[in-house]
């Protein structure tokens, strides 16, 4: 009997010490409890548009015993809190109730194993949103239920889960501060009206542990990504990564990161299988801190020792382009080049120089529109100065400027031509660069073969020069320039004729006498030959030229003179223009008395036409050199009317390039009615310029045409008005009276008035002496019709 109760001891001693070592060693045996926490303050709302405004005192008061006159929200009864929910337009309005718990009783928590809410009420179950929400936070962070709206007292209490919705701890509950919230609300979304919202119970059942645990969390694992040094990156995610764990359970994890706490109750940390995760984006530059702690339900503390994470600073990315291309430039001298600068990766400003110069600096792209006016290499670089992130950086191109155009040649002409020999020719050609000429060499193939360079005169990018002629046929010019860059140009096409002295086309002659009539019509300063021997800026209309300006005349040169051979079949030379040549011995004196008559009536002849031509032309001038009429008023360019066609005349007033080149004397209209003209200004190169009328002679012949009685002559006509020559149709259809000059009008046709001119008559006699006259020669001038015609002229040549 002895022995049975020896092994009965035995065996419950070691059962109480296996039930102690379990309890000690199993959480499953921690001791715990379940205990109410009910309401320490109340609040409710009613009609209120905003959520979490409770203004309105409970009816129950708190703390105190669950009774009608104490605690309304701790049992289920019939005392309950009231809200009105309300709807009135487009508005909403909440009715609720919002309580505050805690138990400052209870000192034995060491950790909050499960938190359940119960609450009961009901209002409605129609147009209107429920929420019942809890909070540790003084109702900072609210944590939402969603609950099913009751349109009458349901049968017992709700009770809800809520242990995973916040980080309970035991200082949640078992405190004397009221941070811990609950609360129940109805707002209306529909109808009209209020509602009558019933709140009988709200209160939690918390279940604590009093067990005391004196072991903290462990840590594992501590891992940074990415590793030190990674160079600077705005969207770069960096990676903090620990294990915890604890005997008993992790209560809270945090993270102090460059004096900055960070834990998982802000939710900065995240857990998954007891790995704890902290993430940064865009970390600056430099040296970061940081130190993981951890506590359990018991709060037991641990920390790991300081660690650090290192990020590199980065290196810029900048685009630099010339004109938009990413590479070196090469450009005339003068040009403008577009350089852009773009920071593509980087912070700060940016600066943009040229030789290390600063042109422009700032953020974002820089455009720079940069003129490149010498020759050579220039350095153009973009440069990041370093900052917090990012060491400095620059990128370079080369823009360089060299000549790469050659000079432009544009011949004029050469004149005489046709020369003699023994005369001197004068070429000329206008030679212009963009940047310099440097050098101009001209190359004459004489008509043996033989090449030779005379001299170059220039005089303002006009280049000519002088050679005396000594051979008989063609002389070809070769122009040859060079600018300051070695660019070469060559004209070619420029050549001249030298003839015998007899074949030449002058109004002397070599042995044979000249006519003395024609000679001293030509020489003269008035009659038909005028206008052509007269100064520039010589009037047309009524003033008496000034002395002639004669011509350089060919002179020979040195040495033994040129004669004209006569053939070998013994028949003699032919006479040739307006000189008689040298006759032969078997020419008798009367074939040479009919030859000069026959000349002598050619010249009077030509001489006649030439005076009518050149008396309408006097208000051109001629000069060797050529002389560039720049338009740059288009009122002007109505005096140009009948000099230049009409096609001309309209671009130039649409600011055509043509406004920058003299006027060309080959124009067909102008051709057309100047012929004689025409041609001499193309061999001479004159510049044509405008008609100017006087102010004064132009009244005069207003009121002498205004006047009765009035006839003007048709070469008095012409004179006054040019544009009327050749365009009888024209004078005929402004009915002008046309009538030959008399012989008096034609002896004063150098005389200042022309009012003189006119020949006085009356009309109705007029009309009875000529009464066959036909009606496009002889038109009388009516008062209607008189200052029409004059308006159509000034609108052809404006008046200055």
């Amino acid at each position: 009997m002895k022995t049975v109760l020896t092994v009965i001891s035995c065996r419950f001693l070691l059962f109480c010490f296996m039930v102690l070592s379990f309890w000690l060693f199993s959480p499953s045996l921690v001791l715990s409890e379940v205990v109410p926490i009910y309401a320490q303050t109340c609040a409710t709302q009613s009609i209120q548009t905003s959520q979490n405004t409770f203004n309105l005192p409970c009816l129950g008061s708190y703390p105190a015993p669950c009774n009608s006159s104490g605690d309304y929200l701790g049992c289920d009864d019939t005392s309950e809190e009231i809200g009105l929910s309300w709807r009135f337009g487009n508005t909403s309005y909440y009715g609720g109730v919002n309580a505050s718990y805690f138990n400052s009783t209870l000192t034995d928590c060491t950790s909050i194993t499960s938190v359940n809410l119960c609450y009961k009420w009901w209002g409605s179950s129609s147009s209107h949103t429920c929420t019942v929400a809890v909070d540790r936070d003084s109702g900072l962070s609210w944590s939402t239920v969603s609950p099913t709206c009751e349109n009458s007292e349901p049968s017992s209490l709700t009770c809800v889960d809520v242990t995973s919705l916040e980080a309970w701890t035991c200082a949640d509950f078992f405190t004397t501060t009221a941070t811990t919230l609950a609360k129940m609300q109805a707002l209306k979304t529909g109808g009209t009206g209020f509602t009558i919202w019933n709140f009988d119970v709200l209160y939690f059942n918390v279940t604590y542990s009093n067990f005391s645990d004196g072991e903290a969390p462990s840590f594992a694992n501590l891992t940074a990504a990415p590793a030190n040094n990674t160079a600077y990156d705005l969207t770069q995610i960096f990676t903090f990564n620990i294990t915890w764990t604890d005997n008993m359970q992790v209560d809270a994890v945090s993270i102090t990161f460059d004096g900055i706490n960070y834990s998982t109750a802000d939710n900065s940390i995240t857990n998954m299988s007891d790995v704890y995760t902290f993430t940064r984006v865009g970390l600056a530059a430099g040296e970061h801190t940081y130190q993981w702690f951890a506590n359990d339900s018991s709060d037991n503390v641990n920390q790991t020792p300081l660690q650090s994470s290192t990020v590199a600073l980065a290196i810029p990315l900048l685009n630099l382009t010339l004109d938009d291309n990413a590479s070196n430039l090469t450009v005339q001298p003068n040009s403008m080049v577009n350089i852009t600068a773009t920071l593509a990766l980087g912070e700060g400003f940016l600066q943009l120089l040229v030789d290390e110069l600063l042109y422009q600096q700032g953020t974002g792209v820089l455009s720079n529109l940069t003129l490149f006016s010498t020759i050579g290499t220039f350095n153009v670089t973009a440069f990041a100065p370093a900052t917090e992130n990012f060491t400095d950086g620059f990128t370079t191109l080369f823009v360089t400027t060299q000549d790469m155009i050659a000079p432009v040649i544009q011949l004029g002409v050469c004149l005489p031509n046709p020369s003699t020999i023994g005369e001197d020719v004068t070429c000329n050609a206008t030679i212009t660069d963009d940047v310099q000429v440097n050098t101009v060499v001209v190359n004459l193939t004489l008509p043996d073969a033989t090449v030779v360079s005379p001299l170059v005169v220039n005089v303002s990018d006009d280049y000519l020069f002088t050679y005396n002629a000594s051979q008989l046929g063609n002389v070809s010019v070769l122009w040859i320039a060079n600018d300051s860059s070695g660019n070469e140009a060559q004209d070619s096409s420029q050549q001249y004729i030298i003839l015998a002295a007899n074949q030449s086309s002058g109004s002397g002659s070599s042995g044979g006498g000249s006519s003395g009539s024609s000679s001293s019509n030509l020489g003269s300063d008035s009659g038909p030959g005028a206008l052509r021997n007269a100064p520039p800026g010589t009037a047309v209309i009524g003033n008496q030229p000034l002395p002639r300006q004669s011509s350089p005349s060919p002179s020979p040169s040195e040495g033994a003179p040129t004669t004209q051979q006569p053939s070998a079949t013994g028949e003699t030379t032919p006479l040739t223009g307006a000189a008689v040549g040298q006759q032969d011995a078997g020419v008798t004196f009367k074939k040479v008395t009919l030859i000069f008559l026959l000349v002598a009536l050619l010249f009077f002849v030509v001489s006649y036409i030439l005076r009518e031509r050149r008396v309408t032309t006097k208000h051109l001038y001629s000069n060797k050199r050529p002389q560039k009429s720049m338009v740059k008023n288009p009122d002007v360019l109505d005096k140009l009317q009948g000099y230049v066609s009409a096609e001309i005349l309209d671009r130039l007033k649409k600011g055509d390039h043509l406004q920058h080149k003299r006027i060309d004397p080959r124009d067909k209209e102008f051709a057309h009615h100047f012929p004689e003209t025409a041609k001499e200004l193309q061999e001479k190169k004159i510049s044509v310029r405008p008609k100017k009328f006087d102010y004064e002679r132009l009244e005069q012949v207003k009121r002498d045409i205004t006047k009765e009685n009035k006839v003007i002559s048709a070469s008095d006509m012409k004179k006054l008005f040019p544009e009327t020559l050749g365009r009888a149709p024209k004078l005929q259809q402004e009915t002008f009276i046309l009538t030959p000059r008399t012989k008096e009008v034609v002896a004063k046709v150098g005389e200042d008035d022309f009012s003189k001119h006119y020949i006085l008559k009356q009309p109705e006699k007029l009309a009875r002496t000529e009464p066959k006259q036909a009606l496009h020669t002889n038109r009388k001038i009516n008062k209607t019709s008189k200052d029409k015609v004059l308006k159509g002229l000034q609108e052809v040549y404006k008046i200055e």
